[in-house]
């Protein structure tokens, strides 16, 4: 019920499958679900580990981005495995659609991700 400039012309909502880089299988098969949002040309993603046991140090990966991001560091975000007190932050650079890690963390079963980044 607004004027035209208050509407939203392109907007998406989906899946996405990530996939890890660097990062140790202690146990099990490493899975994770993700889900996005773009609104223009600003996308979020989520994604939560649905199997296996992963351990990681900084700058490892996380991968298979719904879309590419802009050039250089153009997005940040947050991650959790879980606890109330271990988590950290995540940044997005434009190699291979690629998430990088700041913190490592070990022995997670439920690692959690959201970011936002802006689209070419």
């Amino acid at each position: 019920s607004g004027t035209s400039s208050e509407l939203l012309d392109d907007y998406e909502e989906g899946t996405w499958t990530p996939t890890i880089g660097n990062f140790t299988v202690n146990s099990g098969t490493w899975g994770a679900t993700g889900r996005y949002i773009k609104i223009g040309n600003s996308v979020t993603v989520t994604m939560w580990q649905t199997g296996g046991n992963v351990t990681w140090t900084t700058s490892k990966q996380l991968a298979g981005l719904p879309f590419a991001p802009i050039a250089s560091l153009y997005g940040a975000g947050t991650w959790t495995n879980g606890s109330p007190n271990a988590g950290g932050q995540v940044f997005m650079y434009n190699v291979g659609s690629t998430i990088y890690f700041a913190q490592g963390g070990s022995s997670t079963t439920d690692l959690v991700m959201t970011a936002t980044y802006i689209l070419t």
